[in-house]
């Protein structure tokens, strides 16, 4: 299950940065999925959503909370990915490129970079 395996990689990283560091505190972490399957996403985005529903609402604050940030790339045309000014639409972009398209998305990722370093 993606949503345990992320859990997982953010407390490994936070577990390596205290080892490496001897840091009180951890780095934050914004753990995102760019998901570009060829249906919708379905599976849970939060630990809520696999616990028992009828869990005393007492114990709702002592358990684990952890979710990521869902980009769902089958819910955009390939269009509207291609003229979005988003890093992450232009990623979802590059695997459903097209031949022309390509040209497109290079000639972007160019301007990008000279903003960027300008």
């Amino acid at each position: 299950m993606l949503l345990l395996r992320g859990l997982q990689s953010v407390l490994n990283h936070w577990r390596q940065a205290l080892h490496d560091k001897a840091a009180i505190h951890v780095p934050p972490v914004l753990p995102i999925v760019l998901h570009h399957g060829s249906r919708r996403w379905s599976a849970a985005s939060s630990t809520r959503e696999i616990l028992p529903a009828q869990l005393p609402e007492a114990l709702w604050p002592y358990q684990v909370q952890f979710r990521y940030f869902l980009v769902d790339g089958v819910r955009y045309r390939f269009d509207e990915l291609m003229a979005s000014d988003n890093l992450l639409a232009r990623a979802l972009a590059l695997v459903r490129v097209e031949d022309e398209a390509l040209i497109d998305l290079l000639h972007w990722v160019q301007k990008a970079r000279r903003r960027l370093s300008g």
